[in-house]
Order: structure tokens, then C-alpha cells, then sequence
């Protein structure tokens, strides 16, 4: 388990499911996980953090936007 700046955090993006549902990905993307289908099971390749699960999970995006915006 590791906490981040909720201030500081770049490159903040979501999937959403057709029920709401989905995940929150943190940090600029690496170039391996969008080449080949995902490489993020390569040795060596770092993944970036993630929210995984998240219900309503448009909600809680805008609500960390939100927060990045208040100063």
C-alpha cells in the first residue's frame, strides 16, 4: 500500500465498465502496456499505480479533479 498527493498527481485517467464500475490509472502510460496488448507481466517494466474496482468510479475521477483544483 503506498499514499500519494492527491495534489500532485499527473496523467490521471479512467475505464469505465457498463455497470460504473472501473479504474483509475496514475502517471504518464508506458509505452509497453499499450504496445503488445498489455505488457505490464514483462520483467522489468514498471506499472503504475491504479484503483482498481472502483464503483461509480466517474464520480470518484471528478471528485479528484476537484480536489486538485481547490487551492
Amino acid at each position: 500500500m503506498k499514499s500519494l498527493n492527491i495534489r500532485t498527481l499527473s496523467d490521471i485517467e479512467y475505464t469505465e465498465k457498463a455497470d460504473g464500475s472501473g479504474t483509475i490509472s496514475i502517471g504518464p502510460k508506458n509505452v509497453l502496456s499499450a504496445w503488445g496488448n498489455g505488457m505490464n507481466w514483462w520483467p522489468g517494466v514498471k506499472v503504475n499505480p491504479s484503483l482498481d474496482y472502483i464503483p461509480e468510479v466517474r464520480k470518484v475521477y471528478n471528485k479528484i479533479i476537484e480536489l486538485q483544483r481547490e487551492k
